[in-house]
């Protein structure tokens, strides 16, 4: 199995590669080749990345533009053409981005073809708002709201002062890092919100 893996805005495929070690490792008696690749364009470093990782820092889009995603989506396919093909996609963050904005685009431009991954994992990441906009999606200026202020607050958590001032004891999530969750009970709260089965 062959895994595409897209780091976040201001990392890169070293980085990227580094932050996943430890799951991965845990995959080592399975036929899983990891493809860490760099996002096109040289950017500043994310939040707290300069404390931790040296340069280069890169972004799969210099801005939020629609031609800028386009961009971003034509060159991942170019690099699929000729690098793949892969059976899922692994993406952090902008590279979650990119990943739901091909597969959607692919959904809503050739819903007859195979998409050009079969599998998707994301971490911490989603399809731009804009682009579920253009597709017909209705965005409510809460679902923005939320968006814009989850963006603003994991930033602030992430901040290379916060992570100096408090360590990781910033995230505050009340839980213990060494703590064991099962799926039932991850589960069962979904439940209790509406969003399981």
């Amino acid at each position: 199995m062959r895994i595409l893996c897209l780091h976040g805005r201001g990392t890169s495929a070293q980085i990227f590669k580094s932050q996943t070690t430890s799951f991965r490792s845990r995959l080592n008696d399975l036929p899983i080749t990891f493809d860490f690749i760099d996002a096109p364009y040289p950017t500043t470093p994310a939040s707290g990345i300069d404390l931790f990782y040296e340069p280069p820092y890169y972004t799969f889009w210099p801005d939020d533009s629609p031609i800028s995603l386009q961009n971003a989506r034509t060159w991942l396919l170019n690099h699929i053409a000729k690098n793949g093909p892969y059976d899922a996609v692994l993406g952090f963050s902008q590279g979650c981005s990119l990943a739901a904005l091909t597969l959607l685009l692919h959904a809503h431009e050739s819903p007859l073809t195979p998409p050009p991954f079969k599998a998707a994992i994301f971490i911490c990441g989603g399809a731009p708002l804009p682009l579920l906009e253009e597709l017909g999606y209705t965005i409510t200026p809460e679902m923005r709201s939320r968006d814009t202020e989850s963006r603003k607050k994991l930033s602030i958590q992430a901040d290379s002062a916060a992570i100096l001032a408090k360590g990781a004891e910033r995230w505050g999530g009340g839980g213990d890092a060494g703590e064991v969750v099962d799926e039932e009970s991850v589960r069962g709260r979904l439940r209790g919100v509406g969003l399981g089965r």
